[in-house]
């Protein structure tokens, strides 16, 4: 680049430089956004269960399961008649890739019966707990996809899980696998049937899912003239 007279000149090799840069910007950002599109992130292959503790072992033991070739390894969870809340946890570290995600995706063989698994995220704090609960009735090896939009908060006024700051995947301090908690915010206690066991393995952060929580259209109330008149009537 040459000054002359107050103004500013390019010769060709600098045009070229800058024509690099642009080009080069441009890949960064299409490559950000197909990263962000439609991929996904195994956040836990389950190599080393040596990272994960049982909450109460009265109720649970696990163990390492590799009857699935695909994914190699996976955790299994035998959990005891009554064992509502028992679970297994560790402690987890994402980063801000984390939040282009829209969901989870997961391998599971269920033990055939009536009974739920659970996954739980929890953030910065106590209070900020999501819950999310899957079927065990099959008993083979089959993948769930759960969006976070599916997620429950635990307590009443929490934002919704990846809606807000401290709420984000990236915020990510533990993750708890088991049976679902008990829902103080919705006043209900789940039951298992007997025992319940299952197998978990391939972990992983997906893109693109829909949220499957059925929602109801708001009850729509009588106009003031309408219950005027069936007051009169």
């Amino acid at each position: 680049m040459h000054r002359n007279n107050n103004k500013i000149k390019f010769d060709k090799r600098e045009n070229m430089r800058l024509d690099i840069k642009v080009v080069f910007a441009v890949v960064v950002v299409i490559q950000s956004f197909s990263y962000a599109a439609g991929f996904s992130k195994v956040i836990e292959p389950f190599n080393d269960l040596s990272v994960w503790k049982a909450n109460n072992e009265a109720y649970l033991e696990f163990k390492e399961d590799t009857s699935n070739k695909k994914i190699k390894k996976a955790v299994f969870l035998d959990i005891k008649k009554n064992g509502v809340d028992a679970y297994i946890s560790r402690k987890m570290g994402g980063d801000s890739t984390w939040n282009s995600f829209d969901g989870v995706s997961f391998m599971v063989k269920g033990d055939g019966s009536i009974g739920y698994g659970c996954i739980e995220f929890q953030t910065t704090s106590w209070k900020r707990v999501w819950v999310a609960e899957f079927p065990l009735k099959d008993k083979e090896w089959h993948e769930v996809n759960i969006s976070f939009k599916d997620f429950v908060a635990l307590y009443s006024g929490t934002p919704e899980f990846n809606s807000s700051d401290s709420c984000r995947p990236s915020n990510l301090v533990f993750m708890y696998i088991g049976t679902i908690h008990q829902l103080p915010a919705k006043k209900w206690t789940p039951k298992i049937p007997g025992s319940v066991s299952y197998s978990i393995g391939d972990f992983k952060l997906v893109s693109g899912i829909k949220s499957n929580r059925p929602r109801k259209n708001l009850r729509k109330f009588p106009t003031i003239e309408g219950a005027i008149k069936k007051m009169k009537a």
